[in-house]
């Protein structure tokens, strides 16, 4: 016996639907346990992503998301930015600066010994 897989096609009102549900539940569980939403609204994604893909469901977004993800990464910075208050980085500022410093060398080292 083979088993062969068989591509879905998912279609737009199923793809919104199920990406609308699993943002209302990320944002639930949010705002329960008192996390950044954004947490886990990516896990979520990057989880129902890889799910549907080795379910072998196909959303036919491959083309669309290569110009929405830039532009909704651009938006959670902008965001962030707007909503960052001065006070607020004084607070966190030599952990910051040492994310930015010894983050930046160490991911350099690390992607130079990998190359």
């Amino acid at each position: 016996m083979t088993w062969s897989r068989t591509a879905v096609d998912l279609h737009g009102a199923q793809l919104v639907a199920l990406v609308v549900g699993i943002a209302i539940l990320s944002q639930w569980i949010a705002w329960r346990s008192r996390v950044p939403a954004i947490i886990y609204l990516l896990t979520s994604g990057f989880a129902a992503g890889a799910i549907l893909r080795r379910a072998g469901i196909e959303t036919g977004l491959e083309q669309f998301n290569q110009t929405f993800v830039p532009v909704a990464a651009a938006l959670v910075l902008f965001e962030g930015g707007l909503n960052t208050r001065w006070q607020d980085l004084q607070k966190v500022g030599l952990p910051v600066l040492r994310l930015v410093s010894v983050g930046l060398v160490l991911t350099w080292i690390l992607t130079t010994a990998s190359a």
